[in-house]
């Protein structure tokens, strides 16, 4: 889909700005450090969170603070972009909400009028953590001079900041027990490996000084199969251990997605 508009507030040096009428073919003139470099990485970030399919997750990047005007992180920043929607598009739209909501036809049906699909991406920090979220997605187009950014048109998702928090909680613990997941299961297919481990069980630290779990292994990981190791007085029951664990890890994240999605 094309950008048509796009709309920033409070982004690195961008307390407010927009972008309207975009074509195909457009040039950003300025001054140095007047923000032309900032306009095009709003653009770089909605795509990358958009391609990443999650409505929130972990912002990527080494100091988060900078990327809030005046370092004011208080308040999330936004950024609004607003893309034609083609006629096929909106019709493979209305389709496919049809068949996964059908108790609002009425208001799908709306949709057939409008000619863009606009998102709204924040970015917010609480404490140390930093994520972005879609805020909203809409069929039609960003108000015009509003302080905090919103669409008019046809409504498909709000997230509230509450709510945009804790799905990035859930986000960041299942790929937390998907990385770990995926070090057991080096363990368990590796029988080098795996004798490894257990015939040095009297060393635990060399877990991951060896780099035996793979280079990403939490130590909270190697905490839990240190002690497991300890502990196991055969292999037999070193490797049902290890199995326990993996089940154990998948049996959370399998809860975590429920939980979110009601």
């Amino acid at each position: 889909m094309r950008i048509r508009s796009i709309e920033v507030r409070r982004f690195r040096s961008i307390e407010k700005t927009v972008l309207t009428n975009c074509g195909g073919l457009n040039v950003l003139i300025g001054k140095n450090n007047s923000g032309k470099s900032n306009v095009l990485s709003t653009i770089d970030l909605m795509h990358q969170h958009l391609y990443g399919a999650t409505i929130s997750g972990p912002w990527d990047t080494p100091r988060p603070a900078d990327e809030f005007t005046d370092r004011n992180c208080e308040t999330p920043l936004q950024i609004g972009i607003e893309f034609e929607l083609p006629s096929r598009l909106n019709l493979d739209l209305r389709e496919r909400l049809q068949s996964e909501a059908p108790h609002l036809e009425k208001s799908i049906d709306q949709i057939k009028s409008h000619n863009r699909l606009t998102f709204v991406l924040a970015g917010a920090r609480n404490d140390s953590a930093a994520y972005l979220f879609i805020q909203q997605i809409a069929a039609g187009s960003l108000k015009a001079d509003s302080l905090d950014l919103d669409i008019e048109g046809i409504n498909l998702l709000t997230v509230p900041l509450p709510v945009a928090y804790e799905l990035f909680l859930f986000q960041r613990e299942t790929t937390h027990l998907q990385s770990d997941i995926r070090s057991l299961e080096i363990v368990l297919d590796d029988h080098t490996r795996f004798n490894y481990l257990f015939e040095n069980r009297e060393r635990p630290t060399r877990f991951y000084m060896d780099g035996m779990l793979g280079p990403n292994a939490r130590p909270s990981l190697i905490r839990q199969l240190n002690q497991l190791v300890s502990s196991s007085p055969s292999a037999d029951e070193f490797r049902n251990g290890l199995s326990a664990l993996v089940a154990d890890a998948k049996e959370k994240i399998a809860h975590s997605i429920g939980f979110s999605g009601r």
